[in-house]
């Protein structure tokens, strides 16, 4: 019949040998590619840079990112102070 294969195939087309071989040589060039990506952890520079799309942030985010531990200590001792200790002290005496 027409537009009929003449041949069965037993295994998935994914599995053959020049899919297979083509799919490891993009794994080895995807690798190549990261490899030779910016590494964050290695950066030597002053500003601080979006892994993603390598843009530099402001000044203001990389004070806040770098200052982030002073941040959250200001902001528990106020939480604190204006809602634990307030409340001990409206409620009165024990």
């Amino acid at each position: 019949m027409a537009g009929t294969p003449t041949a069965t195939r037993k295994e998935h087309y994914d599995l053959s040998l020049a899919v297979w071989t083509r799919q490891e040589e993009n794994i080895a060039r995807m690798k190549n590619v990261l490899r030779s990506s910016m590494n964050p952890m290695k950066d030597e520079g002053e500003d601080l840079t979006n892994i993603i799309t390598k843009v530099v942030m402001p000044a203001e985010v990389q004070k806040d990112v770098c200052n982030q531990d002073d941040i959250g200590q200001q902001a528990y001792a106020k939480f604190v102070e204006e809602h634990i200790k307030q409340m001990r002290l409206a409620s009165g005496p024990e």
